[in-house]
């Protein structure tokens, strides 16, 4: 084998061994819950995300929820289901506590699904 070719060689393995690390790192669950539950609200909107896994690839999911169009959120959980460590990472875009709406986005890890549960509690908003 020349060295031209075991050299290759080598950086294809180096490079797959960093990625398999940098999965490994991303295979802790993912659970995001901000605000916090109140007297007197409800659960505004409940939606299950399941995507199923891609070779090579990994899916990127993103929604704007509004529930009821009145009512402020209080507290919004999104719970990683993935019983394998290795579920997608949320983050919200805009919006959330205190507003009527909320953007979220969900990236699964390469090679894996995504399987979440989201949540959004809220209470209708006092009038004067």
């Amino acid at each position: 084998m020349t060295s031209q070719k075991l050299l290759s060689l080598l950086v294809l393995l180096a490079t797959l061994a960093a990625f398999v690390s940098a999965q490994e790192l991303e295979s802790i669950p993912k659970n995001l819950i901000i605000g916090y539950r109140e007297p007197g609200d409800y659960l505004i909107q409940k939606e299950e995300i399941k995507k199923p896994a891609r070779f090579l690839s990994r899916h990127i999911y993103e929604k704007t929820y509004v529930g009821d169009n009145h009512s402020i959120i209080t507290q919004v959980r999104i719970v990683d289901m993935s019983t394998n460590g290795h579920g997608a990472t949320a983050k919200v875009i805009t919006g959330g506590v205190g507003r009527s709406f909320i953007s979220i986005s969900l990236k699964g890890l390469y090679n894996f699904g995504i399987n979440n549960v989201v949540e959004i509690y809220g209470k209708k908003p006092i009038k004067n």
